[in-house]
């Protein structure tokens, strides 16, 4: 058995949310996916960004969507906030600052759903071959290879070429 989570909403409700940082240019996108149990439009989508664990109100952005029903699980419609966001501290292993986004969607100031997400301020890119975590190197170490059993008598005495060479 597993875990049930119910949420509660009024006539409409996000299905998804995604934070999308942008480093460079100092910003976040949200995409946001309302569905309703009956077509809705006039939709207003409110986001209120703070520092994980903090009070203090460090951007803001508002959008319009309109919901719509949806019978297939994949489907839904994106709607897009963009939150200027100046005074933020790139995320990296080292500094794994997190934010949260407070992200309401309403109806003629009617609150129909409201979620919040965690999120980290940080962008990763292949550069030429090379993983660029925030626009600066990023070393990966290990290996995602598996030492399969029926494979034993293959890499026995080739370890080095499985572990090594292999996942290069």
């Amino acid at each position: 058995m597993q875990d049930v989570w119910i949420d509660f909403a009024d006539r409409a409700f996000m299905k998804w949310i995604l934070a999308i940082p942008h480093i460079d240019e100092e910003s976040v996108t949200f995409r946001v996916t309302p569905i309703a149990l009956q077509s809705l439009t006039g939709l207003d989508l409110d986001v209120t960004l703070r520092p994980w664990r903090e009070d203090e109100i460090i951007g803001r952005g508002k959008g319009v969507a309109r919901a719509s029903i949806a019978n297939d699980p994949l489907d839904g419609e994106h709607y897009y906030v963009d939150v200027p966001l100046s005074d933020f501290t790139p995320w990296t292993p080292k500094s794994p600052q997190l934010y949260t986004a407070e992200v309401r969607l309403k109806k003629a100031g009617h609150l129909l759903d409201e979620a919040t997400v965690r999120f980290g301020m940080r962008e990763i890119d292949v550069v030429n071959g090379d993983y660029k975590l925030n626009g600066k190197s990023l070393w990966i170490r290990g290996s995602n290879l598996v030492h399969e059993w029926e494979w034993a008598s293959v890499i026995d005495d080739n370890e080095v070429d499985y572990l090594v060479t292999e996942a290069r």
